[in-house]
């Protein structure tokens, strides 16, 4: 989960889309003190059991969302710094889902493993930066996937 760490921007909004139990979303909630997190899953159960670790941890800055990725709420649409996602989505359902998420100039990273396909280099909203390899212990290789938004044309420069 932490493979991800250094690849997110040093603010701004992160969300987990298809948290489930809670990777990798609470444990960079742990060490990125200084972001808000927003775990998604769907299914009730697991979004309960999200919520219960985020009280019983004490994270203030963490929320959870049980709703379908395909349907973020009006006030997180749109707002998301980066996106992180571990091995949910095929590569064509992904795309749109990070896009409503993010802002203009979002990044999404796609944890995967060697036997999911690689992204396409860009589609009409997302292009692809690259991929990042990390190994935990002697296994083999894994994969993350780096996307940047491509940001509208009103909006050519974040504000600082």
């Amino acid at each position: 989960s932490l493979a991800v760490s250094p690849l997110l921007p040093e603010r701004g909004l992160v969300v987990d889309l298809g948290s489930g139990a809670g990777f990798p979303g609470v444990p960079l909630a742990i060490v990125r003190e200084a972001q808000s997190f927003v775990l998604v899953e769907s299914r009730q159960k697991r979004a309960s059991f999200l919520a219960e670790v985020r009280r019983t941890l004490g994270l203030a800055r963490v929320r959870v969302e049980c709703v379908r990725a395909e349907n973020p709420p009006n006030e997180l649409r749109g707002t998301a710094s980066a996106i992180v996602t571990r091995a949910v989505w095929s590569d064509h359902s992904f795309y749109p889902l990070a896009e409503q998420w993010l802002d203009d100039f979002g990044i999404a990273l796609r944890m995967r493993s060697e036997s999911q396909s690689v992204l396409a280099p860009s589609t009409d909203g997302l292009r692809l930066l690259g991929s990042e390899t990390y190994r935990i212990g002697p296994a083999k290789a894994r994969f993350v996937d780096v996307l940047e938004k491509v940001p509208s044309p009103h909006n050519v420069s974040r504000e600082t």
